[in-house]
């Protein structure tokens, strides 16, 4: 399903999930609920982002002695290219809960800590244990 951006005057509850006042990118099923209930204004299609294998140019990968490609990622740096001492995403919420937020463009745990549990919860495979291990990670 495509997204739909959209602005609600008033803070509504779906499904247990509540939409506050503002600008939302939400799943086209949930938008179309709010904009039936008369909730939404300017409903407005998100058009998908594709996304291109990426390779850190200043340190390749290399064959290593058995052959197989070794780690480009520099000492002192994780993954993600966030500093040593951030916390890895997947480490958090699971390898499959970092699948699906990396596919909706949060790729690190700042994006995702930044973003409000509505929008979270709209991301498939995205539910309320994990927002709730993203935000208990964050005030421990």
């Amino acid at each position: 399903m495509a997204d739909v951006k959209l602005t609600l005057t008033e803070a509504w509850i779906l499904s247990g999930t509540t939409y506050e006042p503002g600008t939302h990118t939400l799943d086209e099923s949930i938008a179309n609920i709010l904009i039936k209930a008369e909730a939404a204004k300017n409903p407005t299609p998100v058009e998908p982002i594709p996304v291109a294998a990426v390779q850190r140019a200043n340190n390749p990968a290399t064959p290593n002695a058995d052959g197989n490609a070794a780690s480009g990622t520099p000492s002192g740096e994780q993954p993600s290219g966030e500093p040593e001492g951030t916390p890895v995403l997947e480490a958090i919420v699971g390898s499959k809960a970092a699948a699906s937020l990396a596919a909706a463009g949060y790729t690190s745990y700042g994006d995702a800590i930044a973003a409000d549990d509505a929008t979270l919860s709209a991301i498939d495979g995205i539910g309320e244990a994990t927002i709730k291990k993203l935000r208990e990670h964050k005030a421990a």
